[in-house]
């Protein structure tokens, strides 16, 4: 959950989207589809008039309040601007255990911020999979 104190918003993830209410009334204003579904919105950042979002498939999502839409990105307009944290570490046996299954594994963002310049933006995590054990920390500049 994040709160956007000069909109007067608070974002809360889902499963499917991620849900803009109203701080005074907690009344939804707005409803933001998920790009990916089934792992769902795992954190929320405000910055400025931009929304980030965090999944819980390994993707960092820039969502344009003004605008109404996601970031596109500058090489393919029709593909919206992801960020995508690299691997991170598990413990050794959970790299047998992700063969064992055949995934191919990539952390969930549980929790990221913008800095106050807007440039930076920190991103840790970790294993989807209960039975996972690990970390992921990135940063962005």
């Amino acid at each position: 959950m994040a709160v956007h104190e000069d909109y007067g918003l608070y974002a809360v993830g889902s499963k499917s989207h991620t849900t803009l209410l109203d701080a005074r009334t907690i009344q939804c204003v707005k409803k933001i589809a998920s790009k990916y579904s089934g792992l769902g919105i795992r954190s929320t950042s405000f910055y400025s008039s931009l929304l980030s979002i965090g999944t819980g498939q390994g993707t960092l999502l820039i969502y344009d309040l003004r605008a109404g839409k996601y970031l596109e990105s500058n090489i393919n307009s029709a593909r919206s601007a992801t960020l995508k944290p690299s691997s991170g570490w598990t413990y050794p046996d959970e790299e047998v255990l992700m063969d064992v299954y055949r995934q191919k594994y990539t952390p969930a963002v549980y929790t990221h911020s913008v800095d106050a310049t807007g440039t930076r933006i920190f991103a840790a995590g970790g294993p989807l999979p209960i039975n996972l054990c690990g970390n992921y920390l990135g940063l962005w500049h």
